[in-house]
């Protein structure tokens, strides 16, 4: 079970745009910086925060994305290929 400040700050990181600097979380959650920094660490080390990841836009680069939509016969799963910045 979460603690109300763990709350605030994943919820804080949930609606932070990009990569939040800690004062982005602070003002999100409306907790102080001694409070973000070691929750963080907290939650990172207890495996609830998993990981951080930008979100590109291949089209805005000129790039194409193929998607592949594969159901193989006789079985109940869907299968899908998504292939993005091949750039031809």
């Amino acid at each position: 079970m979460l603690k109300k400040n763990e709350e605030k700050i994943l919820h804080a990181l949930k609606f932070c745009k990009g990569f939040p600097l800690r004062k982005d979380i602070v003002k999100e959650a409306g907790v102080s910086i001694q409070t973000v920094t070691p929750v963080i660490e907290k939650l990172e080390t207890e495996g609830i925060i998993t990981g951080y990841k930008a979100v590109v836009d291949w089209e805005k680069l000129g790039y194409i994305q193929l998607s592949i939509i594969i159901d193989p016969p006789g079985q109940d799963i869907l299968r899908y290929v998504s292939i993005e910045g091949l750039g031809y």
